[in-house]
Protein backbone atom coordinates (compact mmCIF):
# COMPACT_ATOMS: atom_id res chain seq x y z
CA UNK A 1 0.00 0.00 0.00
CA UNK A 2 3.00 2.56 0.79
CA UNK A 3 4.34 1.82 -2.15
CA UNK A 4 1.63 3.17 -4.45
CA UNK A 5 0.77 5.98 -2.35
CA UNK A 6 3.51 7.98 -4.40
CA UNK A 7 1.87 7.14 -7.64
CA UNK A 8 -1.54 7.89 -6.37
CA UNK A 9 -0.64 11.08 -4.97
CA UNK A 10 1.35 11.91 -8.69
CA UNK A 11 -1.85 11.00 -10.37
CA UNK A 12 -4.04 12.99 -8.40
CA UNK A 13 -1.60 16.65 -8.83
CA UNK A 14 -1.98 15.49 -12.29
CA UNK A 15 -5.58 14.86 -12.61
CA UNK A 16 -6.00 18.59 -10.56
CA UNK A 17 -3.42 20.31 -12.76
CA UNK A 18 -5.37 19.41 -15.61
CA UNK A 19 -9.15 19.64 -14.64
CA UNK A 20 -8.60 23.37 -12.55
CA UNK A 21 -7.97 25.47 -14.94
CA UNK A 22 -10.23 23.95 -17.78
CA UNK A 23 -12.81 24.78 -15.07
CA UNK A 24 -12.15 28.75 -15.31
CA UNK A 25 -15.40 30.53 -16.55
CA UNK A 26 -16.76 26.95 -17.91
CA UNK A 27 -20.35 29.22 -19.11
CA UNK A 28 -18.51 32.21 -20.56
CA UNK A 29 -19.97 31.28 -24.29
CA UNK A 30 -21.46 28.95 -26.34
CA UNK A 31 -20.54 27.84 -29.88
CA UNK A 32 -23.13 27.49 -32.69
CA UNK A 33 -23.25 22.81 -32.24
CA UNK A 34 -23.92 22.94 -28.58
CA UNK A 35 -27.97 24.09 -27.95
CA UNK A 36 -28.36 21.29 -30.34
CA UNK A 37 -26.30 18.62 -28.50
CA UNK A 38 -27.57 19.64 -25.28
CA UNK A 39 -31.08 19.25 -26.87
CA UNK A 40 -29.91 16.15 -28.48
CA UNK A 41 -28.65 14.87 -24.93
CA UNK A 42 -32.41 15.94 -23.35
CA UNK A 43 -33.93 14.14 -26.25
CA UNK A 44 -31.58 11.05 -25.59
CA UNK A 45 -32.09 10.29 -21.85
CA UNK A 46 -35.98 10.65 -22.63
CA UNK A 47 -35.61 7.90 -24.80
CA UNK A 48 -33.58 5.71 -22.21
CA UNK A 49 -36.06 5.99 -19.72
CA UNK A 50 -39.06 5.27 -22.06
CA UNK A 51 -36.94 2.07 -22.86
CA UNK A 52 -37.32 3.30 -26.55
CA UNK A 53 -33.53 2.06 -27.68
CA UNK A 54 -33.77 2.83 -31.39
CA UNK A 55 -34.97 6.85 -30.55
CA UNK A 56 -31.16 6.35 -28.87
CA UNK A 57 -30.07 7.30 -32.18
CA UNK A 58 -30.29 11.05 -32.68
CA UNK A 59 -27.08 11.96 -35.27
CA UNK A 60 -25.09 10.33 -37.68
CA UNK A 61 -21.45 11.07 -36.06
CA UNK A 62 -23.03 9.12 -33.48
CA UNK A 63 -22.45 11.48 -30.81
CA UNK A 64 -22.97 9.34 -28.05
CA UNK A 65 -20.82 9.62 -25.57
CA UNK A 66 -21.21 13.76 -26.22
CA UNK A 67 -25.03 12.57 -25.33
CA UNK A 68 -24.35 11.05 -22.55
CA UNK A 69 -22.42 13.58 -20.68
CA UNK A 70 -25.22 16.10 -21.81
CA UNK A 71 -27.67 13.40 -19.61
CA UNK A 72 -25.50 13.57 -16.78
CA UNK A 73 -25.36 17.08 -16.99
CA UNK A 74 -29.09 17.89 -17.01
CA UNK A 75 -29.62 14.99 -14.14
CA UNK A 76 -26.75 16.88 -12.16
CA UNK A 77 -29.08 19.97 -12.35
CA UNK A 78 -32.63 19.15 -13.41
CA UNK A 79 -32.89 15.45 -11.61
CA UNK A 80 -36.65 15.56 -12.26
CA UNK A 81 -36.26 16.77 -15.82
CA UNK A 82 -38.11 13.63 -17.17
CA UNK A 83 -41.32 14.04 -15.16
CA UNK A 84 -41.99 16.81 -15.30
CA UNK A 85 -41.19 17.87 -18.89
CA UNK A 86 -43.19 14.59 -19.93
CA UNK A 87 -46.47 16.56 -17.82
CA UNK A 88 -46.59 19.92 -19.63
CA UNK A 89 -47.92 19.47 -23.26
CA UNK A 90 -46.07 19.92 -26.32
CA UNK A 91 -43.34 20.57 -24.36
CA UNK A 92 -40.25 22.64 -26.36
CA UNK A 93 -36.65 22.25 -24.79
CA UNK A 94 -35.34 25.73 -27.04
CA UNK A 95 -38.66 27.78 -25.70
CA UNK A 96 -39.99 26.11 -22.92
CA UNK A 97 -36.94 25.21 -20.25
CA UNK A 98 -36.73 28.10 -18.61
CA UNK A 99 -40.85 27.84 -17.44
CA UNK A 100 -39.13 25.22 -14.69
CA UNK A 101 -37.08 27.17 -13.31
CA UNK A 102 -33.99 26.57 -15.00
CA UNK A 103 -32.03 28.12 -18.02
CA UNK A 104 -30.06 26.15 -20.90
CA UNK A 105 -27.04 28.25 -20.02
CA UNK A 106 -26.37 26.02 -16.48
CA UNK A 107 -27.32 22.94 -18.26
CA UNK A 108 -25.03 23.10 -20.72
CA UNK A 109 -21.89 24.52 -17.89
CA UNK A 110 -23.05 21.02 -16.18
CA UNK A 111 -22.86 18.57 -18.93
CA UNK A 112 -19.20 20.69 -20.01
CA UNK A 113 -18.21 19.76 -16.17
CA UNK A 114 -18.94 15.64 -16.76
CA UNK A 115 -16.87 16.57 -20.79
CA UNK A 116 -13.86 17.86 -18.54
CA UNK A 117 -14.20 15.15 -15.95
CA UNK A 118 -14.18 12.11 -18.76
CA UNK A 119 -11.26 14.20 -20.06
CA UNK A 120 -9.02 13.83 -16.89
CA UNK A 121 -9.48 10.34 -17.33
CA UNK A 122 -8.85 9.67 -20.63
CA UNK A 123 -5.55 12.19 -20.11
CA UNK A 124 -4.55 10.14 -16.90
CA UNK A 125 -4.52 7.15 -19.48
CA UNK A 126 -2.70 8.83 -22.23
CA UNK A 127 -0.20 10.07 -19.76
CA UNK A 128 0.45 6.80 -18.01
CA UNK A 129 0.56 5.00 -21.24
CA UNK A 130 3.08 7.43 -22.57
CA UNK A 131 5.33 6.58 -19.83
CA UNK A 132 5.33 2.78 -20.52
CA UNK A 133 5.94 3.75 -24.18
CA UNK A 134 8.72 6.86 -23.86
CA UNK A 135 10.18 6.39 -20.15
CA UNK A 136 8.96 9.71 -17.84
CA UNK A 137 10.56 12.44 -19.07
CA UNK A 138 9.19 11.91 -22.35
CA UNK A 139 5.54 11.35 -21.19
CA UNK A 140 5.76 14.00 -18.64
CA UNK A 141 6.46 16.76 -21.41
CA UNK A 142 4.28 15.23 -23.84
CA UNK A 143 1.43 15.06 -21.56
CA UNK A 144 2.42 18.76 -20.27
CA UNK A 145 2.26 20.03 -24.41
CA UNK A 146 -0.99 18.28 -25.03
CA UNK A 147 -2.71 19.58 -21.78
CA UNK A 148 -1.41 22.93 -22.25
CA UNK A 149 -2.42 22.81 -26.58
CA UNK A 150 -5.26 26.06 -26.86
CA UNK A 151 -6.69 24.11 -29.76
CA UNK A 152 -6.96 20.66 -27.52
CA UNK A 153 -7.70 23.12 -24.41
CA UNK A 154 -10.93 25.08 -26.19
CA UNK A 155 -12.25 22.03 -27.81
CA UNK A 156 -11.88 19.97 -24.15
CA UNK A 157 -14.14 22.63 -22.84
CA UNK A 158 -17.19 21.94 -25.11
CA UNK A 159 -20.31 19.65 -25.21
CA UNK A 160 -19.93 18.74 -29.41
CA UNK A 161 -18.92 15.75 -31.61
CA UNK A 162 -15.11 16.33 -31.46
CA UNK A 163 -14.96 17.24 -27.81
CA UNK A 164 -13.74 13.07 -27.03
CA UNK A 165 -12.16 12.38 -30.44
CA UNK A 166 -8.66 13.37 -30.13
CA UNK A 167 -7.79 12.07 -26.75
CA UNK A 168 -9.67 8.81 -27.02
CA UNK A 169 -7.82 7.87 -30.78
CA UNK A 170 -4.68 8.91 -29.26
CA UNK A 171 -5.33 6.74 -26.30
CA UNK A 172 -6.33 3.59 -28.21
CA UNK A 173 -3.11 4.12 -30.46
CA UNK A 174 -0.90 4.28 -27.94
CA UNK A 175 -2.23 1.35 -26.56
CA UNK A 176 -2.07 -0.39 -29.68
CA UNK A 177 1.15 0.62 -30.01
CA UNK A 178 1.73 -0.92 -26.68
CA UNK A 179 0.53 -4.80 -27.97
CA UNK A 180 3.04 -4.18 -30.87
CA UNK A 181 6.10 -3.09 -28.11
CA UNK A 182 5.45 -6.02 -25.55
CA UNK A 183 2.60 -8.47 -27.25
CA UNK A 184 0.38 -7.90 -24.31
CA UNK A 185 -3.01 -9.35 -25.04
CA UNK A 186 -4.12 -6.55 -21.77
CA UNK A 187 -3.40 -3.61 -24.44
CA UNK A 188 -4.89 -4.97 -27.42
CA UNK A 189 -8.53 -5.36 -25.34
CA UNK A 190 -8.05 -1.94 -23.85
CA UNK A 191 -6.97 -0.52 -27.28
CA UNK A 192 -9.79 -2.01 -28.46
CA UNK A 193 -12.41 -0.78 -26.09
CA UNK A 194 -11.29 2.97 -25.80
CA UNK A 195 -11.70 2.89 -29.91
CA UNK A 196 -15.11 2.08 -29.58
CA UNK A 197 -15.58 5.15 -27.65
CA UNK A 198 -13.87 7.12 -29.84
CA UNK A 199 -16.09 5.44 -32.85
CA UNK A 200 -19.19 6.59 -30.69
CA UNK A 201 -18.05 9.78 -30.28
CA UNK A 202 -17.36 10.71 -34.06
CA UNK A 203 -17.04 8.17 -36.89
CA UNK A 204 -13.99 9.26 -38.20
CA UNK A 205 -12.19 7.66 -35.76
CA UNK A 206 -12.62 4.83 -38.37
CA UNK A 207 -9.55 6.44 -39.80
CA UNK A 208 -7.44 4.84 -37.58
CA UNK A 209 -7.58 1.29 -38.51
CA UNK A 210 -5.15 1.88 -41.72
CA UNK A 211 -2.92 3.53 -39.73
CA UNK A 212 -3.31 0.72 -37.20
CA UNK A 213 -2.91 -1.84 -39.95
CA UNK A 214 0.14 -0.47 -41.81
CA UNK A 215 2.67 0.04 -38.21
CA UNK A 216 1.70 -3.38 -37.87
CA UNK A 217 3.27 -4.48 -41.68
CA UNK A 218 6.20 -2.56 -41.23
CA UNK A 219 6.99 -3.98 -36.81
CA UNK A 220 6.67 -7.34 -38.32
CA UNK A 221 8.81 -6.54 -40.99
CA UNK A 222 10.93 -5.07 -38.51
CA UNK A 223 10.57 -8.30 -35.95
CA UNK A 224 11.41 -10.57 -38.57
CA UNK A 225 15.08 -11.57 -37.67
CA UNK A 226 14.50 -10.58 -33.94
CA UNK A 227 14.26 -12.80 -31.03
CA UNK A 228 10.91 -11.70 -30.36
CA UNK A 229 9.01 -11.62 -33.89
CA UNK A 230 5.49 -10.59 -33.90
CA UNK A 231 3.73 -13.36 -35.62
CA UNK A 232 1.30 -13.16 -38.54
CA UNK A 233 -0.74 -15.68 -36.78
CA UNK A 234 -0.34 -14.11 -33.71
CA UNK A 235 -1.07 -10.32 -34.69
CA UNK A 236 -4.39 -12.07 -36.17
CA UNK A 237 -5.92 -13.35 -32.65
CA UNK A 238 -4.72 -10.60 -31.17
CA UNK A 239 -6.93 -8.10 -34.05
CA UNK A 240 -9.82 -10.33 -33.48
CA UNK A 241 -9.58 -9.68 -29.80
CA UNK A 242 -9.56 -5.97 -30.84
CA UNK A 243 -12.36 -5.93 -32.10
CA UNK A 244 -14.22 -8.63 -30.21
CA UNK A 245 -13.48 -5.99 -27.31
CA UNK A 246 -14.84 -2.69 -29.58
CA UNK A 247 -17.86 -4.42 -30.93
CA UNK A 248 -18.76 -5.09 -27.00
CA UNK A 249 -18.04 -1.64 -26.19
CA UNK A 250 -19.75 -0.45 -28.78
CA UNK A 251 -23.12 -2.13 -28.92
CA UNK A 252 -23.48 -1.98 -25.16
CA UNK A 253 -23.38 2.27 -24.84
CA UNK A 254 -25.43 2.43 -27.58
CA UNK A 255 -29.29 1.16 -27.48
CA UNK A 256 -29.85 1.80 -30.79
CA UNK A 257 -27.46 -1.04 -31.60
CA UNK A 258 -29.55 -3.77 -29.62
CA UNK A 259 -32.84 -3.18 -31.39
CA UNK A 260 -31.51 -1.40 -34.88
CA UNK A 261 -28.22 -2.14 -35.57
CA UNK A 262 -28.29 -3.00 -39.27
CA UNK A 263 -30.16 0.47 -40.01
CA UNK A 264 -27.99 2.36 -37.42
CA UNK A 265 -25.00 1.76 -39.07
CA UNK A 266 -26.27 2.08 -42.66
CA UNK A 267 -27.03 5.51 -41.30
CA UNK A 268 -23.28 5.48 -40.03
CA UNK A 269 -21.89 5.00 -43.65
CA UNK A 270 -24.21 7.23 -45.53
CA UNK A 271 -23.17 10.27 -43.30
CA UNK A 272 -19.50 9.17 -43.60
CA UNK A 273 -19.99 8.95 -47.92
CA UNK A 274 -22.12 12.36 -47.26
CA UNK A 275 -19.48 14.02 -45.52
CA UNK A 276 -16.65 13.21 -47.64
CA UNK A 277 -18.10 13.38 -51.38
CA UNK A 278 -21.09 16.25 -50.47
CA UNK A 279 -20.83 20.41 -49.83
CA UNK A 280 -21.58 22.88 -47.33
CA UNK A 281 -24.64 23.93 -47.18
CA UNK A 282 -23.43 27.45 -47.52
CA UNK A 283 -20.72 29.73 -49.24
CA UNK A 284 -16.95 28.86 -47.39
CA UNK A 285 -13.77 31.16 -46.71
CA UNK A 286 -10.66 30.20 -47.33
CA UNK A 287 -6.67 31.68 -48.22
CA UNK A 288 -8.92 34.82 -49.09
CA UNK A 289 -11.33 32.98 -51.44
CA UNK A 290 -15.05 32.70 -50.62
CA UNK A 291 -16.19 29.08 -52.01
CA UNK A 292 -19.75 29.67 -53.02
CA UNK A 293 -20.38 25.85 -53.49
CA UNK A 294 -18.75 24.93 -49.94
CA UNK A 295 -16.99 22.07 -52.22
CA UNK A 296 -13.05 22.47 -50.62
CA UNK A 297 -12.13 18.74 -51.71
CA UNK A 298 -8.79 18.57 -53.76
CA UNK A 299 -8.80 22.28 -54.59
CA UNK A 300 -7.48 22.75 -51.42
CA UNK A 301 -4.98 19.94 -50.41
CA UNK A 302 -3.15 22.19 -47.84
CA UNK A 303 -6.18 23.39 -46.01
CA UNK A 304 -5.52 20.79 -43.21
CA UNK A 305 -1.51 21.23 -42.65
CA UNK A 306 -2.38 25.07 -43.31
CA UNK A 307 -4.66 25.38 -40.26
CA UNK A 308 -2.24 23.17 -38.13
CA UNK A 309 0.42 26.00 -38.44
CA UNK A 310 -2.44 28.67 -37.19
CA UNK A 311 -3.50 26.74 -34.48
CA UNK A 312 -0.46 25.21 -32.77
CA UNK A 313 2.33 27.08 -31.01
CA UNK A 314 5.71 28.33 -31.47
CA UNK A 315 7.15 25.83 -28.97
CA UNK A 316 5.47 22.40 -30.86
CA UNK A 317 6.53 23.75 -34.14
CA UNK A 318 10.04 24.33 -33.36
CA UNK A 319 9.92 21.04 -30.96
CA UNK A 320 8.36 19.23 -34.51
CA UNK A 321 11.64 20.29 -36.72
CA UNK A 322 13.83 19.07 -33.60
CA UNK A 323 11.86 16.26 -33.29
CA UNK A 324 12.20 15.45 -37.72
CA UNK A 325 16.46 15.73 -37.59
CA UNK A 326 16.20 13.18 -34.30
CA UNK A 327 13.80 10.62 -36.37
CA UNK A 328 15.42 10.79 -39.85
CA UNK A 329 18.89 11.99 -39.24
CA UNK A 330 21.51 11.91 -36.87
CA UNK A 331 19.64 9.73 -34.28
CA UNK A 332 19.48 6.18 -36.63
CA UNK A 333 20.97 4.20 -33.78
CA UNK A 334 17.81 4.26 -31.12
CA UNK A 335 16.23 1.37 -31.00
CA UNK A 336 12.34 2.14 -30.04
CA UNK A 337 12.86 5.02 -33.35
CA UNK A 338 10.07 2.99 -35.07
CA UNK A 339 7.76 3.97 -32.06
CA UNK A 340 8.59 7.65 -32.22
CA UNK A 341 8.08 7.62 -35.74
CA UNK A 342 5.13 6.05 -35.63
CA UNK A 343 3.59 9.58 -34.32
CA UNK A 344 4.40 11.12 -37.27
CA UNK A 345 2.63 8.50 -39.38
CA UNK A 346 -0.67 8.59 -37.93
CA UNK A 347 -1.44 12.32 -38.41
CA UNK A 348 0.18 11.89 -41.90
CA UNK A 349 -2.05 9.57 -42.80
CA UNK A 350 -5.14 10.89 -41.16
CA UNK A 351 -4.75 14.31 -42.98
CA UNK A 352 -4.23 12.26 -46.03
CA UNK A 353 -7.24 10.50 -45.55
CA UNK A 354 -8.94 14.11 -44.84
CA UNK A 355 -7.59 15.19 -48.21
CA UNK A 356 -10.44 14.58 -50.61
CA UNK A 357 -13.58 15.46 -48.15
CA UNK A 358 -15.59 18.65 -49.65
CA UNK A 359 -16.59 19.89 -46.05
CA UNK A 360 -13.56 21.16 -44.34
CA UNK A 361 -12.96 22.76 -40.98
CA UNK A 362 -10.47 23.47 -38.60
CA UNK A 363 -11.76 20.91 -36.18
CA UNK A 364 -12.13 18.00 -38.08
CA UNK A 365 -8.30 17.47 -38.23
CA UNK A 366 -8.01 17.91 -34.40
CA UNK A 367 -6.83 14.29 -33.70
CA UNK A 368 -3.52 14.85 -35.51
CA UNK A 369 -2.45 17.60 -32.40
CA UNK A 370 -1.64 14.70 -29.65
CA UNK A 371 0.94 13.01 -31.69
CA UNK A 372 2.39 15.99 -32.83
CA UNK A 373 2.85 17.73 -29.47
CA UNK A 374 4.37 14.59 -27.81
CA UNK A 375 6.61 14.25 -31.43
CA UNK A 376 7.40 17.96 -29.95
CA UNK A 377 8.03 17.04 -26.74
CA UNK A 378 10.62 13.97 -27.57
CA UNK A 379 12.17 16.51 -30.37
CA UNK A 380 13.20 19.10 -27.72
CA UNK A 381 14.36 16.19 -25.07
CA UNK A 382 16.44 15.18 -28.24
CA UNK A 383 17.86 18.07 -28.20
CA UNK A 384 18.89 18.62 -24.32
CA UNK A 385 20.22 15.08 -24.10
CA UNK A 386 22.39 15.86 -27.45
CA UNK A 387 23.55 19.01 -26.20
CA UNK A 388 24.67 17.55 -22.61
CA UNK A 389 26.51 15.10 -23.93
CA UNK A 390 28.64 17.43 -26.24
CA UNK A 391 29.13 20.22 -23.60
CA UNK A 392 29.61 18.88 -19.85
CA UNK A 393 29.19 22.52 -18.29
CA UNK A 394 24.82 21.65 -19.19
CA UNK A 395 25.14 18.57 -17.21
CA UNK A 396 23.75 19.84 -13.81
CA UNK A 397 21.15 18.07 -12.96
CA UNK A 398 18.48 21.15 -12.14
CA UNK A 399 19.28 22.68 -15.63
CA UNK A 400 17.11 20.35 -17.83
CA UNK A 401 14.39 21.09 -15.56
CA UNK A 402 14.76 24.90 -15.56
CA UNK A 403 14.68 24.51 -19.54
CA UNK A 404 11.83 22.40 -19.67
CA UNK A 405 9.84 24.27 -16.97
CA UNK A 406 10.61 27.22 -19.03
CA UNK A 407 9.06 25.00 -22.40
CA UNK A 408 6.15 24.38 -20.73
CA UNK A 409 5.13 27.84 -19.35
CA UNK A 410 5.74 29.24 -23.32
CA UNK A 411 3.53 26.18 -24.13
CA UNK A 412 0.83 27.32 -21.07
CA UNK A 413 1.52 31.38 -22.00
CA UNK A 414 -1.40 31.21 -25.03
CA UNK A 415 -3.74 30.05 -23.15
CA UNK A 416 -3.26 32.35 -20.35
CA UNK A 417 -3.42 35.17 -22.38
CA UNK A 418 -6.47 33.92 -24.38
CA UNK A 419 -8.63 32.96 -21.45
CA UNK A 420 -11.46 32.07 -21.97
CA UNK A 421 -11.52 32.49 -25.30
CA UNK A 422 -9.19 29.97 -26.16
CA UNK A 423 -9.72 29.93 -30.00
CA UNK A 424 -9.24 33.42 -30.57
CA UNK A 425 -5.46 32.35 -30.52
CA UNK A 426 -3.56 32.09 -33.66
CA UNK A 427 -0.33 31.55 -33.92
CA UNK A 428 2.20 34.82 -33.43
CA UNK A 429 4.79 33.76 -35.72
CA UNK A 430 2.35 34.34 -38.34
CA UNK A 431 0.80 36.95 -37.48
CA UNK A 432 -1.92 36.36 -35.39
CA UNK A 433 -5.46 36.80 -35.00
CA UNK A 434 -5.41 39.74 -37.40
CA UNK A 435 -3.64 38.07 -39.79
CA UNK A 436 -5.61 35.08 -39.58
CA UNK A 437 -8.37 36.91 -40.55
CA UNK A 438 -7.35 36.67 -44.66
CA UNK A 439 -6.59 33.38 -44.38
CA UNK A 440 -9.10 31.27 -42.46
CA UNK A 441 -12.51 31.41 -41.35
CA UNK A 442 -12.42 33.13 -37.69
CA UNK A 443 -15.16 33.12 -35.17
CA UNK A 444 -17.15 29.84 -33.66
CA UNK A 445 -19.79 32.03 -31.07
CA UNK A 446 -16.81 34.13 -29.24
CA UNK A 447 -17.53 36.86 -27.93
CA UNK A 448 -21.61 36.82 -28.74
CA UNK A 449 -21.97 36.62 -24.78
CA UNK A 450 -20.55 39.52 -24.61
CA UNK A 451 -22.42 41.35 -27.11
CA UNK A 452 -25.78 39.56 -25.62
CA UNK A 453 -24.41 41.25 -21.89
CA UNK A 454 -24.75 44.96 -24.12
CA UNK A 455 -28.19 44.22 -25.22
CA UNK A 456 -29.73 43.08 -21.77
CA UNK A 457 -28.18 46.32 -20.01
CA UNK A 458 -30.57 48.42 -22.82
CA UNK A 459 -33.75 49.34 -21.41
CA UNK A 460 -36.76 46.44 -21.72
CA UNK A 461 -33.83 44.34 -22.79
CA UNK A 462 -36.57 41.62 -22.33
CA UNK A 463 -39.36 42.17 -24.83
CA UNK A 464 -36.37 44.16 -27.50
CA UNK A 465 -36.95 42.63 -31.36
CA UNK A 466 -33.78 41.23 -32.07
CA UNK A 467 -32.22 38.98 -35.17
CA UNK A 468 -28.77 37.45 -34.66
CA UNK A 469 -26.45 35.26 -36.80
CA UNK A 470 -25.78 32.13 -34.83
CA UNK A 471 -28.81 33.25 -32.51
CA UNK A 472 -29.11 30.00 -30.84
CA UNK A 473 -25.60 30.53 -29.27
CA UNK A 474 -26.57 34.19 -28.46
CA UNK A 475 -29.56 33.22 -26.78
CA UNK A 476 -28.28 31.11 -24.16
CA UNK A 477 -27.38 34.79 -22.88
CA UNK A 478 -29.69 37.40 -24.05
CA UNK A 479 -32.83 38.06 -21.80
CA UNK A 480 -35.13 38.24 -24.58
CA UNK A 481 -35.22 36.17 -27.62
CA UNK A 482 -33.16 36.56 -30.74
CA UNK A 483 -34.32 35.20 -34.62
CA UNK A 484 -31.87 33.96 -36.86
CA UNK A 485 -30.75 35.98 -39.95
CA UNK A 486 -31.51 33.93 -42.77
CA UNK A 487 -28.03 32.61 -44.48
CA UNK A 488 -29.52 33.50 -48.17
CA UNK A 489 -32.20 36.50 -49.16
CA UNK A 490 -34.97 35.15 -52.19
CA UNK A 491 -34.59 38.21 -55.02
CA UNK A 492 -35.21 41.81 -53.71
CA UNK A 493 -32.94 42.68 -51.42
CA UNK A 494 -33.08 42.94 -47.51
CA UNK A 495 -36.52 41.49 -46.23
CA UNK A 496 -38.24 44.70 -44.26
CA UNK A 497 -39.01 42.43 -41.33
CA UNK A 498 -35.20 42.49 -40.84
CA UNK A 499 -34.88 45.89 -40.92
CA UNK A 500 -37.89 46.71 -38.59
CA UNK A 501 -35.79 44.79 -35.62
CA UNK A 502 -34.72 46.83 -32.93
CA UNK A 503 -31.46 45.40 -32.73
CA UNK A 504 -29.28 43.08 -35.75
CA UNK A 505 -25.81 41.15 -33.84
CA UNK A 506 -23.71 40.10 -37.73
CA UNK A 507 -20.69 37.95 -37.05
CA UNK A 508 -17.25 37.61 -38.38
CA UNK A 509 -17.75 34.16 -40.07
CA UNK A 510 -20.84 35.75 -41.40
CA UNK A 511 -18.57 38.54 -42.96
CA UNK A 512 -15.65 36.70 -43.94
CA UNK A 513 -18.09 33.72 -46.30
CA UNK A 514 -20.51 36.85 -46.76
CA UNK A 515 -23.43 35.32 -46.31
CA UNK A 516 -26.58 37.10 -46.11
CA UNK A 517 -24.71 39.50 -48.26
CA UNK A 518 -27.16 41.62 -49.30
CA UNK A 519 -27.78 42.90 -45.79
CA UNK A 520 -23.93 42.66 -45.52
CA UNK A 521 -23.47 45.24 -48.44
CA UNK A 522 -26.47 47.20 -46.63
CA UNK A 523 -25.07 48.33 -43.19
CA UNK A 524 -21.61 48.92 -44.66
CA UNK A 525 -22.56 52.14 -45.03
CA UNK A 526 -23.31 52.57 -41.57
CA UNK A 527 -21.75 52.80 -38.31
CA UNK A 528 -22.55 49.94 -35.53
CA UNK A 529 -24.04 50.72 -32.49
CA UNK A 530 -21.40 48.43 -30.38
CA UNK A 531 -18.44 46.13 -31.64
CA UNK A 532 -17.23 43.48 -30.09
CA UNK A 533 -13.07 42.70 -30.34
CA UNK A 534 -10.84 40.11 -29.33
CA UNK A 535 -7.49 39.68 -29.55
CA UNK A 536 -7.65 42.57 -32.32
CA UNK A 537 -10.40 40.91 -34.65
CA UNK A 538 -13.54 42.43 -34.83
CA UNK A 539 -15.67 39.32 -34.00
CA UNK A 540 -19.65 41.07 -33.33
CA UNK A 541 -21.09 44.10 -34.63
CA UNK A 542 -24.31 45.58 -33.30
CA UNK A 543 -26.73 47.75 -35.29
CA UNK A 544 -29.65 49.49 -34.32
CA UNK A 545 -31.70 49.77 -38.12
CA UNK A 546 -34.07 52.16 -37.00
CA UNK A 547 -30.75 54.69 -35.43
CA UNK A 548 -28.03 53.66 -37.36
CA UNK A 549 -25.69 56.59 -38.26
CA UNK A 550 -24.12 57.01 -42.06
CA UNK A 551 -20.30 56.32 -42.15
CA UNK A 552 -18.46 59.37 -42.47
Amino acid sequence: MKSRLPSFLLLTCLALAYFLPRVYRIGQYVNPDEPAWLESSAAFYTALREGDWAATYRWAHPGVTTMWAGTFGILAQFPDFYEQTRERENFHFDRHLNEFGFNHLQLLAASRLFILAEHTAIFLGIALALRRLLGTAAAALGAAFIALDPFLFAHSRFLHAETFLPDLLFLAFLLYLLYLKDYRWRDVLLSGGVFAFSLLSKSPALLLLPALGLLSLLRMRQTRQSDAPLLFQDWLKANALWGLAALVVFVALWPAMWVQPLASLQKMAAYIFESSAGQHTSTMFYNGQVIPDGDLGFRFPWFYPVTFLWRTTPVVLVGLLLAFVALFGLNRVDRDVWLKRALLWFPLLFMLFLLPTAKKFDRYAIPIYPPLDVLAALGWLWAGNWLRQRWPALRARALPLVVYGFLIAAQALPVILHAPYYLSYYNPWLGGGPAALDVMMVGWGEGLDEAARYLNSQPGASKLNVAAWYAQSFNYHFDGYAVTIPIQFSVGGVPGWLLQQDYLVTYVAQWQRQASWPLLTYLEGFEPDYVVVIDGIEYVRIYNPRTMTPRP
